[in-house]
């Protein structure tokens, strides 16, 4: 019996050559992450982490990244070396562990962004920031946003898109 469809989350580019695909599943008890390493478009490895609730890894799918790396070392599927950078890959917090795709709100920081080339003055351009960022549910801006001088508007949307990065 099936309880959610396996759901393809995120996908990590280790280098040119290497990715990793993670998946997301609901099941009866909890949910399950799936990862499976990809090299050359070849499917190198899968690996699976089970959970009866919530997860508390420092980074999401660290440890099915970590039991994927760890069967591929077992079964000696990739070199050496390309085991170590994929091991350095899972440790580095710094990685990016994001593509365009799972999220919108990078995308939307990028493009708000581009509203201090595209316009004229600081009012256009905290008009258009402002619009881009209202394109994403559960962002909020105070009542009286409108009513505060250009000078603030543009210091509060750029600290709002900074974090966005």
């Amino acid at each position: 019996m099936s309880y959610g469809k396996m759901k393809l989350d995120k996908t990590m580019q280790i280098n040119q050559n290497a990715e990793v695909k993670c998946y997301y599943q609901k099941t009866s008890y909890g949910f399950r992450h799936v990862a499976e390493y990809h090299n050359n478009y070849r499917l190198v490895a899968t690996a699976k982490a089970t959970y009866y609730n919530r997860t508390w890894e420092s980074y999401e799918y660290e440890s099915v990244l970590i039991k994927l790396k760890d069967k591929i070392r077992d079964n000696k599927l990739l070199p050496e070396n390309e085991i170590i950078e994929l091991e350095q890959f899972i440790k580095d917090p710094q990685r990016p562990i994001d593509d365009w795709n799972s999220s919108p709100l990078k995308a939307i920081g990028m493009i708000a962004k581009l509203g201090d080339i595209m316009t004229d003055n600081q009012s256009e351009s905290n008009s258009f920031k402002k619009r881009m960022l209202n394109t994403q549910p559960g962002i909020d801006f105070p009542d009286d946003f409108d009513n505060l001088p250009e000078e603030e508007k543009s210091n509060r949307l750029n600290k709002a898109l900074e974090v966005l990065k």
